[in-house]
């Protein structure tokens, strides 16, 4: 599903000479993993996350998704296959205050050539919400949500194109500790499912609910642990190739 070999990237800072974020990075995720990527604020999982989601571009390396060389699309080709192939969850929920939960699902298939806006499209929305459980929420604003709520919300949004890929940048960030646990069972449920699930974190802790955990630290991915947990038999099948050195963390059980 993913592969990155030798990626590379670095930034110009103005009077500070060069700043290299990513460091011939080496990554693989087969379809239907879930992987958690985790590391400190500054350790480049930000810009790692931004490359994987095709909202940036390393300076070095290849990466393939889904089969296809990101290095040699054009502009239009990485912004078809970003919104046909990855379903985006952020911090951040993203909504828009003056519409109900389903209007803001539908959002994503007005930019999306690849599904038609049909009759079908607030059937897909609602879909999608029954999904997240907000089948009693279709018709509720924003503001008449709960964090918890906003964020299924978002996450009904991502699924509404059927990506290969949920991105899922510090999901539960802006959560209470019950509303996050709900959302992490939540995504372990699509995961059980058969859909291939990125989460960035900062916290070993939620990673622990991934069934493979991958470090990141000064640019570089330093170790990978299985969890157990999620789908079984995952974490066996891919790797990182530029580091199998214990977990920063200690090992997983």
């Amino acid at each position: 599903m993913i592969k990155l070999r030798n990626i590379s990237k670095s930034y110009q800072r103005a009077g500070e000479g060069e700043l290299k974020v990513l460091k011939q990075v080496d990554f693989v995720v087969e379809r239907g993993e879930f992987v958690a990527i985790v590391g400190p604020s500054g350790s480049g999982k930000s810009t790692l996350m931004n490359i994987l989601g095709l909202l940036d571009t390393a300076d070095s390396g290849d990466y393939e998704l889904a089969g296809s060389k990101v290095s040699t699309m054009t502009a239009t080709e990485l912004a078809r296959t970003r919104n046909a192939t990855i379903g985006f969850v952020f911090q951040q929920f993203h909504l828009l205050d003056r519409t109900t939960a389903t209007e803001n699902v539908e959002l994503p298939l007005v930019y999306s050539d690849s599904k038609a806006i049909n009759g079908n499209t607030r059937k897909k929305a609602i879909d999608a919400l029954c999904r997240v459980g907000l089948e009693e929420r279709l018709t509720h604003y924003s503001s008449e949500l709960s964090g918890g709520q906003q964020q299924r919300v978002a996450i009904a949004r991502a699924l509404i194109n059927d990506p290969d890929i949920i991105l899922a940048d510090e999901p539960t960030g802006n959560l209470d500790q019950a509303a996050g646990r709900q959302i992490m069972e939540l995504f372990c449920e699509l995961n059980q499912a058969g859909s291939t699930i990125l989460l960035i974190t900062h916290d070993p802790q939620l990673a622990r609910q991934a069934a493979r955990v991958v470090y990141i630290d000064d640019g570089r991915l330093s170790s990978t642990a299985a969890t157990g947990t999620s789908t079984e038999g995952t974490a066996a099948n891919a790797g990182i190739q530029n580091g199998q050195a214990a977990s920063p963390q200690g090992t997983f059980s």
